[in-house]
């Protein structure tokens, strides 16, 4: 130990100076930062890439289908509730801090939903002898939409899509499930609808509540809110690129995942 005291251990500036460390030679450090400095490099390719694929969604929604509120390309309107089959919300049981296992359940916190992607680990673990055998979970399952109906005005209104079955997961009641009618609204098409900042904005607007730092929206304000409804067949063309583009995105994001393993891996062989 290089410390000294009896209550509170300080290192003196002389012991620091006097501290041996070993130094590779110059050429080598500078291998070595050349390296490091490639490796960050395709990191943060990949970071661009991934970011380029969520512009790319948005940019080819704006062209498709214009701005949404103002609607330059003359689309019908109607509200929300003429194009959704059903709303559920969950049930908010009381949770641990810690998420849960592949053998335990978890209730969904908004927090899963806040980012715009579907984030199951944010979850909190509940005991199963706390739910009751006759209670009807919501669970998360694969094309599911997942709507935040309460939560700070910067964040609520958020919505995400779900790409797998979750069968130990279940949402809360701040989350609704949202289910459409496939012949009139296409589940791609809607989420980047309500994602649209200018829609968001309007759902936004509508959310009351006495709390300054929680608000809600009413699930007849939101079926009452009116949206385009574009012809099936351009929804189906948006969708083929929107499946495409998540499918690239994923492969992005597990690059970039690998990419990151694999720096880290570097740095301390290195150091």
């Amino acid at each position: 130990l290089l410390g000294n005291g009896a209550t509170f251990k300080e290192v003196s500036k002389r012991v620091v100076e006097d501290f041996e460390i070993p130094l590779p030679p110059l050429e080598e450090q500078k291998r070595i930062a050349a390296i490091l400095d490639k490796a960050d490099g395709v990191r943060q390719k990949r970071e661009q890439a991934i970011k380029l694929a969520d512009d790319f969604l948005r940019a080819t929604f704006l062209e498709m289908f214009g701005d949404p509120v103002g609607n330059p390309k003359g689309w019908k309107k109607n509200k929300i509730k003429k194009g959704v089959l059903d709303i559920t919300s969950g049930w908010s049981a009381i949770g641990g801090n810690i998420p849960c296992k592949s053998n335990e359940f978890g209730v969904l916190k908004i927090s899963s939903v806040t980012s715009g992607i579907f984030k199951p680990e944010e979850n909190k673990v509940v005991d199963c002898e706390t739910i009751s055998a006759s209670k009807k979970l919501i669970l998360p399952k694969k094309g599911d939409l997942l709507f935040s109906r309460a939560n700070t005005r910067e964040l609520v209104a958020a919505i995400c899509m779900v790409h797998q079955d979750y069968d130990n997961l279940f949402l809360p009641d701040k989350l609704w499930s949202i289910k459409l009618n496939h012949e009139l609204l296409l589940p791609e098409f809607f989420l980047i609808l309500i994602q649209n900042e200018k829609v968001r904005e309007l759902l936004t607007k509508q959310a009351t509540g006495t709390s300054g730092s929680m608000l809600n929206i009413s699930k007849s304000k939101f079926e009452e809110t009116e949206i385009i409804f574009p012809e099936i067949n351009v929804q189906k063309d948006f969708c083929n690129a929107f499946r495409k583009t998540i499918a690239l995105k994923a492969k992005l994001i597990k690059s970039n995942e690998l990419a990151n393993e694999s720096f880290n891996s570097l740095s301390q062989k290195v150091f």
